[in-house]
């Protein structure tokens, strides 16, 4: 499945190490200051941006701006997050000069040294805006949304990754003023085909800066199309890390649906079962390895009726048929080994 919206980096005459790519359009690792030409947006687009704010920083700028004849920038919408203060402010600027700022709604979650995730998303009247899953503001269009071309984030913060994820030109369910934007859809591939879609949250709201082992409780046990949504940092260390999705142990005894065992200095993926005492055939994969010590990755487990669909950074990985087929019964996910746990969203 291929994403629309980011075509190249902007230099500007900085230099900078390239970041990633992904193949879907998500572009892993950028370093700050970063500026991003974008594709034209649409009514329904959201920015995706997830990161880390510094113990250090005072402040951090995302911008939306639209370049001009003359080379210069005017900001159709200023995101600045201020410290100090203890605010967002929202602006606009048009030939250097700003205008009124907004600045309802504090700070919201954002914490320094703590793991943040911001949404933008383009409406037909206004952006709405969400930092951590929570709506926080919306901000009326003072210059027409369509003469965005540039995408600029600088400030006190480290981005793991930075995503535009397309929407179609109406999505009234989104667009009223009425209903805040809090989540969005993940559409993991399955071999080239989307594979789900538009999903809510249904009572499980992404969990933040988790500590690692982490269980997790899966309301009702799985169910055909539920989506497990994993994001994290493995230790630069070549370590290995380990993710079960798995019944609540009975009498001590602890089975395994899908043991998913991450081995970063064999740089093998090993997939079983784990069910009344004794380990299945191991399903191994070594042609192709998606971590890097250091570096983001997002994984996604898509559980249907056949089995599992796994893509690491929307890139699908592997099916593994399911061994246990109770589905209602595997209600935890573990998380445990070297890797730091960013956060976790169970969509239904």
């Amino acid at each position: 499945m291929q994403m629309e919206g980011i075509l190249k980096v902007s230099k500007s005459g900085r230099e900078w190490k390239e970041p990633v790519l992904y193949a879907n359009g998500s572009l892993i690792n950028p370093s700050i200051p970063y500026c991003e030409e974008l594709k034209p947006l649409c009514s329904g687009d959201t920015i995706i941006i997830n990161g880390s704010i510094l113990m250090s920083s005072k402040s951090f700028t995302i911008n939306l701006q639209r370049l001009k004849e003359n080379g210069k920038f005017d900001v159709v919408m200023h995101v600045g997050v201020r410290f100090g203060q203890n605010v967002v402010i929202r602006n606009h600027c048009v030939d250097g000069q700003w205008f009124e700022e907004e600045k309802s709604g504090g700070l919201g979650k954002l914490e320094k040294g703590k793991h943040f995730e911001c949404l933008l998303m383009v409406c037909d009247k206004f952006f709405k805006i969400a930092f951590n899953g929570q709506h926080h503001s919306e901000f009326a269009h003072r210059l027409p949304y369509k003469q965005i071309t540039h995408l600029l984030i600088e400030g006190g913060v480290q981005i793991d990754s930075l995503l535009i994820q397309a929407g179609p030109e109406s999505r009234p369910q989104l667009q009223s003023s009425s209903m805040p934007l809090v989540t969005y859809c993940h559409q993991p591939p399955a071999s080239g085909d989307q594979v789900c879609t538009e999903q809510k949250m249904s009572g499980y709201p992404p969990l933040y800066g988790l500590p690692v082992p982490h269980r997790d409780e899966i309301q009702g046990g799985l169910k055909p199309s539920t989506v497990i949504y994993i994001s994290g940092i493995p230790s630069k260390r070549p370590k290995q890390f380990v993710i079960d999705l798995r019944p609540v142990p009975l009498f001590g005894q602890v089975d395994k649906a899908l043991h998913f065992k991450v081995q970063m200095k064999e740089k093998v993926i090993v997939l079983n079962t784990f069910e009344d005492g004794k380990w299945g055939e191991e399903l191994r994969i070594t042609e192709r390895f998606p971590f890097q010590g250091g570096v983001h990755y997002d994984l996604v487990f898509l559980c249907t009726k056949e089995g599992f669909k796994v893509s690491v950074n929307n890139v699908h990985l592997t099916d593994y048929k399911h061994r246990m087929t109770k589905l209602e019964t595997i209600n935890m996910i573990e998380v445990s080994g070297a890797t730091k746990l960013i956060h976790i969203r169970k969509l239904i």
